[in-house]
């Protein structure tokens, strides 16, 4: 079965395509001929070896968190039929075996059919950010009214809590780049602050009184908290939540696996995505026969949205 993997660790040349068996359908389980795919950060990671300890799996490893395609088989009961057009989040970690296959089998909580007005290929994008995004709203539990920051506001995490966090009836303030702020204002971002040095300050200029809550989905750090009330959360998206805490301040580590199977959220997400309420965004479509492309675009950084493998 097609697939796209590395035996070697590497730069992106290791990326290939490869050969590797199909895996047999389980109970709760659905198999889907993949359509289209994505490549994220944790790919690149896998393929440099910084992932190597928590791989349990023999190569050739295969990524992929997000998939979109077509149900070609589904285990009794899990609600799900032969040619039903789904949306899923998967997982290489252990297992070696993500979305970047011609043909995934996964757990049905993982899926969500795509609705009307959703091509695969936006629909793609939506499971490992949107889920992502969906838990770090979901674990500021902040009220309407209450002012929440959003650091790396441009970026696909941070684009999706913005409009999460309006829609229920947050005030945000957006932290990104220049470029980024036509954008984020029009996902209804209330004030717009640059990123750079002394950023808290700037912060407490805009917000006196100290954020209720912030997301840092740019890695930005404990630099940051002078910026947020006392009693408030900080969400972690990447990296180190081990920050000291301060002024009772909570920091907190997200990672989607804990909404992984959460297929009510998901299915929510996809239909914010085709209503206009969650926006999609596709920096490059690559043929998946071609896989290096992909990781070089990455490596390269200043894109506006996610890359997307297109199977054959």
């Amino acid at each position: 079965m097609f697939a796209v993997g590395i035996h070697a660790f590497g730069g992106p040349e290791v990326v290939v395509p490869v050969d590797i068996p199909p895996l047999p359908l389980g109970d709760g389980e659905v198999e889907i001929a993949v359509r289209a795919t994505t490549v994220n950060p944790a790919d690149v990671m896998l393929r440099r070896g910084q992932l190597r300890d928590v791989v349990q799996a023999e190569p050739p490893f295969v990524g992929g968190l997000e998939l979109s395609g077509t149900v070609t088989a589904a285990a009794p009961g899990v609600g799900f039929s032969e040619g039903d057009e789904v949306a899923a989040i998967t997982s290489f970690i252990p297992g070696g075996r993500g979305g970047h296959v011609a043909r995934a089998v996964l757990d049905a909580r993982r899926v969500a059919r795509i609705p009307a007005g959703l091509d695969a290929v936006h629909a793609a994008t939506v499971p490992m950010n949107g889920l992502t995004a969906r838990l770090a709203v979901d674990r500021l539990a902040l009220r309407p009214g209450r002012t929440l920051a959003v650091v790396g506001a441009g970026g696909a995490v941070g684009a999706y809590v913005i409009e999460l966090a309006v829609a229920a009836g947050v005030r945000v303030v957006a932290v990104g780049s220049e470029r980024h702020e036509a954008f984020v204002r029009g996902l209804g971002a209330e004030v717009f602050v640059l990123r750079g040095d002394d950023l808290a300050a700037r912060l407490r200029h805009e917000v006196p009184g100290g954020l209720d809550g912030l997301v840092d989905a740019a890695l930005v750090g404990p630099s940051v908290l002078p910026a947020v009330a006392d009693g408030g959360r900080v969400i972690v998206v990447r990296g180190d939540a081990d920050a000291a805490a301060e002024r009772g301040i909570e920091v907190i580590r997200v990672s989607v696996q804990h909404y992984a199977t959460r297929n009510d959220d998901l299915i929510d997400l996809l239909d914010r995505a085709a209503s206009g309420g969650l926006t999609t965004r596709v920096a490059a479509e690559v043929p998946a026969t071609t896989p290096a492309e992909a990781h070089r675009l990455l490596e390269r950084g200043g894109l506006d949205g996610r890359i997307v493998l297109i199977l054959p």
